[in-house]
């Protein structure tokens, strides 16, 4: 993953420093690489392609596909979707093992190497994650994926509650890929808007459900997952020694991270809270932990 520490790399900023560090969250070595293309491009934010980059071009508004370690490069071109809306807020990843996407406020594209426009496709839910191969996004009522060969959202598996009294379940119901197994985490808000719990549950694709059973509920198998409104990431403790386990770590974006009494980290088994020292007012400080660019990045 590449670190900015919130920095804004959109294209209408660009030139952008070209040497980058990359983070691999699965051995938590970093690297430094040289990302000559920022020179004139932006990035989008990627919400479930590991390790590639999705550019945007400031002079064409075009997209290119880059995997920075490789050099392999996919050209893509402009998307109408992009130009609707204030492009920082566009979200990019991987629909299936061949097909990218292009997210922004509600509607959705997706293309193939080689072709020469975008299918548009609206009303995708979000958030989303890339799973096995596949897109899962969540609405209030079910977690659907696409059907590239029909072009179509289809639900996979049915919730039996939910989890929003008013139905905006993007911004408390989360989609992860944790280490392997796909989990749902419920974030729910409290009398006090600083209030806040977790729970997780693990969503069975093949009954089509979602469950608690399993030992999942108290419990995230050992691993933490960084939470945001659009991206989780889920790590394991044992690349990142000074995370917790069986932790959720609201990004820096979400509401209870802001305030006297902000939530840096969460422990499932028995609700304890950390604060990290971190508002929209009172920056965090330099050198940056691994918690602080993980909460960052998603």
């Amino acid at each position: 993953m590449l670190l900015g520490e919130k920095e804004k790399l959109d294209a209408a900023g660009a030139p952008h420093r070209c040497r980058r560090q990359f983070l691999n969250v699965s051995t938590g070595k970093c690297i430094q690489v040289e990302v000559p293309e920022l020179q004139d491009h932006g990035v989008i934010r990627s919400t479930t392609a590991e390790g590639l980059l999705f550019l945007h071009c400031k002079a064409t508004g075009a997209i290119r596909l880059l995997n920075p370690l490789t050099r392999q490069t996919a050209e893509l071109p402009p998307v109408t979707i992009l130009s609707k809306t204030y492009p920082g807020y566009a979200r990019a990843g991987l629909a299936d093992d061949h097909t990218a996407f292009l997210y922004s406020f509600g509607e959705m594209a997706f293309i193939k190497p080689g072709d020469e426009r975008w299918v548009m496709l609206t009303h995708m839910p979000m958030p989303n994650v890339f799973f096995a191969g596949r897109l899962y996004g969540i609405t209030n009522r079910a977690i659907m994926t696409v059907d590239m060969n029909r072009g179509e959202v289809v639900v996979v598996a049915k919730l039996d509650k939910r989890f929003n009294e008013d139905g905006r379940v993007d911004k408390g119901v989360h989609l992860v890929d944790n280490g392997g197994k796909l989990v749902l985490v419920h974030r729910t808000i409290g009398r006090s808007w600083r209030q806040r719990s977790y729970k997780v549950y693990r969503v069975d694709l093949e009954a089509g459900k979602v469950t608690t059973r399993g030992g999942v509920g108290l419990s995230l198998g050992g691993r933490a997952i960084f939470l945001a409104r659009c991206h989780s990431i889920s790590v394991s403790p044992q690349a990142f020694p000074s995370i917790e386990a069986n932790t959720v770590y609201p990004g820096l974006k979400l509401s209870e991270r802001g305030g006297s009494k902000q939530i840096g980290s969460y422990r499932i088994r028995d609700g304890k809270t950390k604060s990290f020292g971190y508002d929209s007012q009172n920056p965090l400080p330099q050198p940056w932990s691994i918690a602080d660019c993980l909460a960052a990045y998603v």
